[in-house]
C-alpha cells in the first residue's frame, strides 16, 4: 500500500509546483503587458499632446521632421495637426520652427492667425469665442538664417484659454514670409480643441 501511494504523492506535489509556476508566469506576463500598454499610450499622448516647454526631446523631434523632407521650410510640432487644451490652460501650445532652404542668407517672419472658428462659432453654449483667446508668441520677425540652417531656438506658441471658454474646436493658420515682403514661402495649420477642465 505504501509503495502504491508514494508515486501519487509525488505527482500531486509536482502538480502543485507546476500550478504555482504557471500562476507566477501568468502574473508576470500580465504585468509586462499592462506596462507595455501604458508605455505605448504615454508615447502617443506625448506625440499628439500640447507642448508646455521646448526641451531637447522636442528639438530632436523637430530635427527629425526636417530630416524627413529636405525641402520643408516650416515644421509645426506636434505634427498631428491638433492639440487639446483644457479650459483655463495658460502655458501650453505648439512649436514653430523654420529652415532656410535657399542658397543665400534669408530673413523670415511668421504669423499665427485664426483660420476658422470650426464648431466654436455655432456652439450652442458659446460664451467665449476663439478670437477672444490670447496667443503668446503668435508672431515672429527678423528670423535670419544661413543657407540650409534651422532655427536654433524654435518659437513656442502658447494659447491662453479662458476658464469659461466653450468646449469646441477652432483652427489656426501659420504663415511664413520673407521679411519685409508679402511673399508667403510656407503655410501650416493647427486645430485647437478646447476640452473641459
Amino acid at each position: 500500500m505504501v509503495y502504491h501511494n508514494l508515486p501519487k504523492i509525488k505527482n500531486k506535489k509536482a502538480a502543485i509546483e507546476l500550478s504555482i509556476g504557471t500562476v507566477v508566469i501568468i502574473v508576470l506576463a500580465m504585468t509586462m503587458l499592462i506596462l507595455g500598454i501604458l508605455l505605448i499610450r504615454n508615447i502617443f499622448s506625448t506625440a499628439t499632446g500640447a507642448v508646455t516647454e521646448i526641451d531637447q526631446g522636442v528639438k530632436n523631434e523637430i530635427n527629425k521632421l526636417f530630416s524627413e523632407n529636405q525641402d520643408k521650410i516650416l515644421v509645426i510640432y506636434p505634427d498631428s495637426g491638433i492639440i487639446k487644451l483644457p479650459q483655463g490652460s495658460q502655458d501650453a501650445g505648439f512649436v514653430v520652427a523654420i529652415r532656410n532652404t535657399a542658397s543665400t542668407v534669408k530673413t523670415y517672419d511668421y504669423t499665427v492667425t485664426q483660420d476658422s472658428q470650426g464648431n466654436c462659432a455655432t456652439h450652442p453654449y458659446a460664451t467665449n469665442p476663439p478670437q477672444a483667446q490670447t496667443i503668446v508668441g503668435g508672431s515672429g520677425t527678423g528670423i535670419q538664417l544661413q543657407p540650409g540652417k534651422i532655427m536654433e531656438n524654435p518659437r513656442h506658441v502658447r494659447i491662453s484659454i479662458s476658464d469659461t471658454a466653450s468646449t469646441c474646436t477652432f483652427g489656426l493658420k501659420i504663415e511664413v514670409k520673407e521679411a519685409g515682403t508679402t511673399n508667403v514661402v510656407a503655410t501650416g495649420y493647427m486645430d485647437v480643441e478646447i476640452t473641459p477642465s
